[in-house]
């Protein structure tokens, strides 16, 4: 449970679980570890089970969870990652599962890309889906590429992530905060890039358009928030000095203040090449109206059109040209931030999408939820 989108959303989803009616949420997790728990631990109703599934073995996992969900009476099973998927898809073949939901959080992993693991998995989702009573995607491009391959359950819709439209929000005294923390003066333009430091988050991408925007804009500067301390960490540090950005890149660590972070920034840039389902940070950024491009992968489009600015991903020129539009006009900076927030505000808060995720967890005639129902109006 360290700070990811996938858990991210786990704590959101939970909190508007628990708090829309009269539900117990038990959290069955590899390893019960991580920065976010200390969030569930304050939650009533729900209770943290540590799976220990990398100690204990693969084999072993499968029967604890048969086992917690036999002890504990569970009606609904859900889980978010391909992983887990198939554990519950092998679960369901060896004992009674009431209900049964899939997540999918991913848009356009080529299944080639893992070996065959990757092969292997793609098969036995193929086989497993059937038992399923729902698959929930987070991006329309990941809904279709499930239909692509084939990966069908009884039913298969898309609701989006769901952002704290409370905790993500404008904030004059955060921003100045993050901007004397970097010692980086109110009138620098920052642009920044905030998540995991692997090779398809594109930050390779980042860089090079960094390197087109210094030779015309002196006073801009880049920020780039993540695990930096890692192999792809130092390979992008080598070809920053490459491309002479050393004065100009600042490197973070990553942090759970993210909401402080997207403050500080003019401009949020997303260029993941590929594997995005919902961007979080690209959402969490609207909220906070923060101006945003993102690169066409998984739903940004569709979080960005009208607000913010869409580049082809992996296309740096493109990504330095969309830059140049922001840096050079604070108005159209403020309008596409304002926009954004309304947009994520009216669609995406954690409230619409908790709804919305509860209607296929607990569909019209569940006996189990009729008291929940009957508290609280659903909305589509």
């Amino acid at each position: 449970m360290n700070y990811g989108g996938a858990e991210r959303q786990i704590v959101n989803l939970t909190r508007c679980l628990v708090e829309m009616g009269d539900v117990e949420v038990i959290l069955g997790l590899y390893r019960a570890t991580g920065e976010l728990l200390s969030e569930l631990d304050r939650m009533q109703r729900v209770e943290v089970v540590d799976l220990d599934r990398y100690r204990s073995g693969l084999v072993a996992t499968i029967f604890s969870i048969r086992k917690l969900i036999n002890s504990k009476n569970i009606s609904v099973v859900h889980s978010l990652l391909i992983g887990p998927n198939l554990l519950l898809g092998v679960v369901s073949l060896i004992t009674t599962v009431g209900r049964l939901v899939w997540g999918n959080r991913v848009s356009c992993f080529d299944k080639r890309q893992f070996g065959l693991k990757g092969i292997v998995a793609t098969g036995i989702s193929l086989l497993l889906a059937r038992r399923v009573d729902a698959i929930i995607s987070n991006s329309q491009q990941g809904h279709a590429a499930l239909e692509k391959i084939g990966v069908r359950s009884k039913r298969n819709l898309v609701v989006p992530n769901g952002i704290d439209t409370e905790r993500f929000s404008p904030s004059e005294a955060l921003r100045n905060r993050f901007r004397e923390e970097l010692k980086v003066r109110d009138s620098t333009i920052l642009v920044g890039q905030v998540g995991r430091i692997v090779d398809w988050k594109g930050h390779e991408v980042f860089l090079r358009a960094s390197a087109e925007i210094v030779k015309s804009e002196s006073n801009v500067k880049f920020v780039i928030v993540g695990n930096h301390d890692c192999a792809w960490g130092s390979h992008l540090k080598t070809l920053s000095n490459e491309l002479g950005l050393a004065s100009k890149i600042i490197w973070v660590d990553a942090r759970e203040d993210v909401e402080c972070v997207l403050n500080g920034l003019d401009v949020l840039t997303m260029n993941s090449v590929s594997g995005e389902g919902f961007p979080n940070i690209v959402g969490e950024a609207m909220a906070t109206a923060t101006a945003v491009v993102g690169s066409n992968v998984g739903a940004t489009e569709e979080l960005l059109s009208d607000v913010g600015i869409v580049v082809t991903a992996g296309d740096h020129q493109s990504l330095a040209h969309a830059w140049l539009r922001f840096i050079n006009s604070r108005e159209f900076r403020k309008r596409a931030g304002q926009s954004g927030r309304r947009k994520i505000y009216e669609n995406y808060s954690l409230e619409t999408v908790g709804r919305r995720t509860a209607e296929v967890l607990f569909p019209p005639g569940d006996v189990s939820i009729n008291r929940f129902r009957s508290d609280n109006a659903f909305v589509r």
